[in-house]
């Protein structure tokens, strides 16, 4: 899938726009808000086919992040995951840009800097509609035909091994043991 995305959009053009939707902040202190108003300001420079692309590469990112120890990270800073909240919880993931997103994939602790740069009244989700803002610039629909451009794989977790319960504090712990340490039990988020 990525191959076909950067037909669209070179991967690294994808990075360039979330990090532009920064403000050069690393994420410290950049609120939702005015972060989607920067991602939205990015976007309206890209043709349709490169608004495409980014979709593309944006889903593929969010398909990969789709593992239990990330999961692990989302439950434990906000005290519960659902489902819906873990779609959330990733697309969050993939707006704080390459490294970070990288950095996560490889130790899912590497997260815990990352949510000290939240403003106050922000929490890790994304609930912004990409897909909105696409329709809102091509036509009711259009991002149906965007999507299937591309064979993104059936959501199922990426690293089955990786085994914890809600119930059973140290089995989180032996995945995100600094998360954990940091933010179990918080009410921040």
């Amino acid at each position: 899938m990525p191959n076909d995305a950067s037909k669209l959009l070179p991967e690294e053009h994808f990075w360039t726009v979330i990090s532009c939707s920064l403000d050069n902040t690393q994420s410290e202190g950049l609120t939702a808000d005015r972060q989607i108003d920067l991602l939205e300001h990015e976007l309206e420079k890209l043709s349709r086919d490169e608004h495409t692309g980014f979709l593309g590469h944006f889903y593929h990112w969010y398909f990969t992040a789709y593992r239990r120890d990330l999961w692990a990270v989302a439950y434990t800073v906000m005290g519960g995951c659902s489902d819906d909240c873990f779609m959330e919880f990733r697309m969050w993931l993939v707006t704080r840009g390459s490294d970070v997103f990288h950095a996560a994939l490889k130790n899912p602790d590497s997260l815990a800097p990352e949510f000290d740069k939240i403003p106050e009244g922000d929490i890790p989700l994304w609930d912004y509609d990409l897909t909105d803002h696409f329709d809102s610039r091509f036509g009711d629909g259009a991002h149906n035909v965007a999507y299937e451009q591309f064979a993104f794989p059936e959501e199922k977790i990426s690293d089955p091994e990786t085994q914890w319960t809600g119930d059973d504090e140290e089995s989180i712990r032996a995945i995100c043991p600094l998360v954990f340490d940091q933010y179990w039990g918080n009410t921040r988020f």
